[in-house]
């Protein structure tokens, strides 16, 4: 009888952590951001330039475009929905991207904000990883 009792009281904590909010929702990204600084898995910590211009597009709603400018022209890199899982990470449900195999659904990304303006990401795709700082486009 105490075992049932603990077991109950352990699914019903559980089932509440899970219910729980974040406070940080989609709209918290909405805008353009542009890619200000980035660093590779072959030298994490190491922050430089980026090679293109990269900028990331947020609805309020959670869809996300990632567009980067490469031979004169603009190309759209991914394409998706984000999912926010806790108050520093979200999942990115990918509709597209062209820099990894098509069953490649989800990338992960942690993010710190440092002012309303300039978000930290870590990500990681397909065995790939990095980090950018993001500027917001005003």
């Amino acid at each position: 009888m105490i075992r049932v009792f603990l077991t109950a009281i352990c699914l019903s904590a559980c089932m509440w952590a899970s219910a729980q909010k974040t406070k940080v929702k989609p709209e918290i990204f909405e805008g353009i951001w542009q890619v200000t600084m980035q660093s590779t898995a072959n030298a994490p910590g190491k922050f430089s330039p980026p090679r293109t211009n990269d900028l990331k597009i947020y609805d309020g709603m959670g869809n996300f475009k990632h567009i980067i400018y490469v031979n004169n022209k603009y190309v759209e890199l991914s394409k998706g929905t984000i999912e926010i899982t806790s108050d520093s990470t979200y999942t990115e449900k990918l509709e597209k991207h062209l820099a990894v195999p098509a069953s490649v659904k989800e990338g992960r990304i942690v993010f710190r904000f440092l002012d309303t303006d300039t978000f930290l990401m870590k990500w990681s795709l397909n065995n790939l990883s990095g980090q950018e700082v993001y500027k917001r486009v005003k």
